[in-house]
């Protein structure tokens, strides 16, 4: 039994989906705008003052409740700078007891970037090379092609 736009299955789980998911979210939905209405207007019936002390409040309690939930910066608390420029040193090999770790972590940095400039100049190199063989395999090709016709067809004249 199939009616129009598709079985009569089909049209009992859109009724059922209707009637048990969309239909209660927008009823709720209109619930709660007609409560933010009534609130605002309660808002704008009352003073700025009173109403920028609310909104402070809510703000306040907001973050004070939302800040213990968040993410922190990863960093474990205390831990200095210098402290994870010796983690990493340590990581990399190296030792900075004689100066700042900073200082040589920006030399390690350095050393590093370095090495990386100088792979890509490798790379642009080979595809250069690579680029110059491929035109001179055509250039040869050309020049063959040339040699291979008859010096009538080579020559076109007046």
């Amino acid at each position: 039994m199939s009616g129009i736009g598709g079985s009569l299955n089909k049209t009992k789980w859109a009724t059922f989906a209707f009637w048990n998911f969309i239909n209660p979210v927008l009823q709720r939905h209109h619930m709660f705008y007609r409560r933010k209405v009534a609130v605002d207007r309660y808002f704008e019936s009352q003073g700025f003052l009173i109403t920028s002390g609310i909104g402070v409040l809510f703000g306040g309690a907001v973050y004070f409740v939302l800040v213990p939930i968040l993410p922190g910066n990863g960093a474990p608390y205390g831990e200095t700078l210098e402290m994870n420029a010796n983690g990493v040193l340590k990581d990399l090999g190296l030792e900075a007891s004689k100066e700042f770790p900073i200082f040589t972590l920006l030399r390690a940095k350095s050393e590093i970037m370095n090495r990386i400039h100088v792979a890509m100049d490798r790379v642009d190199v080979r595809k250069a090379k690579d680029e110059v063989a491929r035109l001179k395999r055509e250039v040869d090709a050309l020049k063959q092609q040339q040699l291979e016709k008859p010096n009538g067809a080579a020559q076109y004249s007046r």
